[in-house]
């Protein structure tokens, strides 16, 4: 079931299951303060989401998504994609009325309280929203509109190619641009753009708002295009999963954060320093396990609507994962992995996704030869 084929009437949804990048169809409606996805495969049973365990519900091109909460380091949110505007609204109103009545709640409480209780309480309160402010930075992001990622890539985007020479090889960036241009999909937020630049560093990485660098030795050192196509699909997914903003937000600190979230911006000194700390270290930032597997979902999820298999991205995390293990002196070249760490549990739960796109999905190549790719991967190394 695409996108494009809903039908608002039935109810008709895509079920994201967190592990699989192929959606499942299916029906969903509101009951009381839950929503339940019925599959259309009736040997599959009944989701049940608690609409306390909503993190967001947004518009998106031809209808509309909900992503749950994430529990656990390791756990991915499901998403439930559907195009009923009705039900949007009877959504979006149980949810209004779930934090109104949470609000509520706490508030008659602590009116029927004692002195001590209410300053026991609020001792309390005080505490267990520090720390969930300090732990929970990163997540400030679902506050900030889109245009604060595009605002931070493009005061980051200069300082980052001051530090390189920019490649401008027509046959290659006509390569790579279809490449990205494929992998754009109507649901994103942000537009992708290119940037290859001369190093050998083993490398790409994403910015936040939508620029992705790719480094020339990582594409000297590919061995076939659709290597090249899934390691850009999975710097797309981190765009799109605001990565790049969200550990920017987690490693600025609390009061930087909180200043993004009522408009502050990005103007101040403060903000200047840390702009230019963060681009300094862009490429020795390491993503966590959680962001990871968060972006290896959404470019399966990506690489499965272009039909092309993730066995590109594998093939390439294997050899050079056994370049490294018998010369750790490779490791400031192989910079992808390094920023990217795979472990074995990714790299079997990358070959389960893959195994799950070859049963749904009959794959191809991205149309450009192997003969091709290597006269073009080298049109910018010096």
């Amino acid at each position: 079931m695409s996108r494009t084929s809903f039908n608002p009437r039935d109810g008709e949804a895509i079920y994201y299951d967190g592990r699989s990048p192929v959606g499942s169809g299916g029906r969903l409606h509101l009951d009381a303060n839950a929503i339940f996805f019925s599959p259309l495969d009736k040997s599959k049973p009944t989701q049940q989401i608690p609409l306390a365990d909503i993190a967001e519900l947004s518009k998106i091109a031809g209808g509309f998504r909900i992503e749950t909460r994430k529990r656990g380091e390791d756990e991915v949110p499901v998403q439930i994609e559907f195009g009923d505007p009705v039900l949007f609204e009877r959504i979006q109103r149980a949810l209004d009325e779930l934090h109104s009545s949470c609000r509520k709640r706490f508030l008659r409480r602590l009116d029927r309280s004692s002195i001590v209780g209410k300053l026991a309480f609020a001792a309390a309160a005080i505490a267990i929203m520090g720390f969930t402010l300090v732990r929970g930075v990163e997540y400030s992001h679902h506050f900030l509109p889109v245009s604060v990622d595009e605002a931070l890539g493009q005061r980051v985007y200069p300082r980052v190619v001051k530090q390189f020479t920019v490649c401008t090889n027509k046959p290659l960036e006509d390569a790579l641009g279809s490449m990205l241009q494929s992998l754009t999909d109507s649901s994103d937020r942000f537009t992708h753009k290119l940037t290859i630049v001369q190093s050998p560093i083993q490398n790409a990485m994403a910015l936040p708002g939508g620029d992705i660098f790719v480094f020339s030795g990582l594409l000297a050192a590919s061995e076939s295009p659709e290597e090249i196509y899934g390691i850009l699909a999975h710097e797309v997914a981190h765009v799109e999963l605001r990565h790049s903003l969200r550990t920017f937000l987690r490693t600025s600190g609390l009061f930087f954060a909180s200043s993004l979230v009522v408009g502050a911006g990005f103007d101040g000194a403060e903000a200047v320093e840390l702009i230019a700390e963060f681009s300094n270290t862009l490429l020795a930032l390491k993503y966590s396990r959680g962001y990871e597997r968060e972006a290896d979902i959404l470019a399966a999820k990506k690489l499965n609507k272009q039909k092309v298999s993730l066995d590109g991205l594998i093939a390439f995390f294997k050899r050079n994962q056994i370049i490294l293990k018998k010369d750790s002196g490779w490791n400031t070249v192989l910079r992808f992995l390094s920023s990217h760490p795979m472990s074995s549990e990714r790299m079997e739960y990358l070959e389960k996704l893959s195994s799950g796109q070859k049963s749904e999905a009959s794959l191809k190549s991205i149309g450009i030869s192997a003969l091709h790719w290597d006269a073009i991967k080298r049109g910018c190394v010096n």
